[in-house]
């Protein structure tokens, strides 16, 4: 069994479909010059995936898939099936390696926000008790004023 290229599976696929077409029917089902039909054709004869038969006229060319091509084509199916879900296993896991990091950076910068976060906070305590007995002194002396000036009989504005 040689292998062959996609063209010529499709050709074996056209000829399955429709038994007992010419190269100029199976150029239409197919998008391609007779010629080149004619010259795809003779390797799949040779390797006897085709045979040849006659057709309304005794020139007239048509072509009937073999038992080697159906086994052929069968083996050609089997083999896509295997290659996409090799694929699909390769793309499925760099998917998931992939999901998985974007996951892991996008914990770690909530981490670090948070603690920049953190750390904003504790520098505005630390300064807040810095200032607090500077601040606590202030008000002392605003609520001594209140008082000296209530014991004098003044009120404040308010």
């Amino acid at each position: 069994m040689s292998l062959l290229n996609k063209f010529e599976y499709e050709i074996l696929k056209v000829i399955q479909e429709h038994p007992g077409l010419n190269p100029e029917s199976i150029s239409k089902y197919c998008d391609q010059p007779a010629n080149i039909i004619n010259s795809r054709m003779t390797s799949l004869i040779r390797n006897l995936y085709v045979e040849i038969g006659c057709g309304r006229d005794m020139y007239d060319e048509t072509y009937k898939i073999t038992a080697e091509g159906l086994r052929a084509m069968v083996d050609y199916k089997a083999h896509k099936r295997g290659i996409f879900w090799f694929l699909f296993e390769d793309r499925f896991w760099k998917a998931a390696t992939l999901s998985i990091s974007i996951a892991a950076l996008i914990v770690s910068y909530l981490a670090y926000s948070k603690s920049q976060a953190t750390e904003q906070y504790v520098k505005i305590e630390i300064i807040r008790e810095i200032q607090a007995p500077i601040m606590g002194s202030q008000s002392q002396n605003v609520s001594d004023s209140r008082n000296s000036f209530e014991k004098n009989g003044i009120q404040q504005k308010k």
